[in-house]
């Protein structure tokens, strides 16, 4: 696989695991005015919160376990937590569910695949490693405008249970999609081709 695949399939990936937490501002405007209105302002900003937090401090966990040679676990572990928060979301009628599934599942899975993500690229570019970080990072901007759009354009025709699972199944086949290309390229790649998997991995 060469390092032009390692970073479109990354792009893709990080658009999908860190857009939806950038695009919380939309689900945040509806659950002040309609889903969770009994609830305030700032209970709802914690769902957010959760979420972006989760993102960024599983990074403790996850860089290690990259390092060790577990991507793909966490990258499998992370799809399901995406895929199964959001569904789980769309069954919610109380606000600790909606924290619970939004807030700490979704979190969670995002956590496992974005840090991880990072260090992939970050190792796989010996050289112009700050452009491919910086078009790794374009995805976040991308996920988060297609999230929105999607939420905006069915909400108010289908309602909030069907545009969630809408975008649980945007989820589930981009995933699906990205990982299986990345198996499909990972397993044909030849040594001296692909990009090391443990690009931080010490010294034995």
């Amino acid at each position: 696989m060469s390092v032009r695949d390692v970073l479109r399939q990354r792009h893709e990936l990080t658009s999908i695991s860190r857009g939806l937490p950038l695009a919380y501002g939309v689900f945040e405007a509806f659950y002040t005015t309609d889903f969770l209105k009994q609830n305030s302002q700032s209970s709802i900003a914690w769902i957010g919160t959760m979420t972006n937090f989760l993102l960024i401090f599983i990074g403790f966990v996850s860089g290690p376990l990259f390092d060790l040679g577990y991507y793909r676990v966490m990258l499998i572990t992370g799809v399901i937590l995406n895929v199964v928060g959001l569904f789980m979301t769309s069954l919610c009628t109380t606000y600790w569910q909606v924290f619970l599934a939004q807030g700490l599942c979704v979190g969670l899975g995002s956590g496992l695949m974005y840090v991880p993500t990072l260090s992939l690229v970050a190792g796989a570019f010996t050289t112009k490693r700050p452009i491919a970080l910086g078009l790794l990072a374009c995805g976040i901007g991308l996920g988060a405008i297609v999230f929105v759009v999607v939420f905006r354009g069915l909400i108010d025709s289908h309602g909030f249970p069907y545009t969630v699972r809408a975008l649980g199944t945007v989820h589930f086949m981009s995933f699906y999609l990205v990982t299986y290309f990345h198996f499909t390229d990972t397993t044909q790649a030849t040594s001296s081709s692909a990009p090391s998997p443990l690009p931080f991995q010490p010294p034995s």
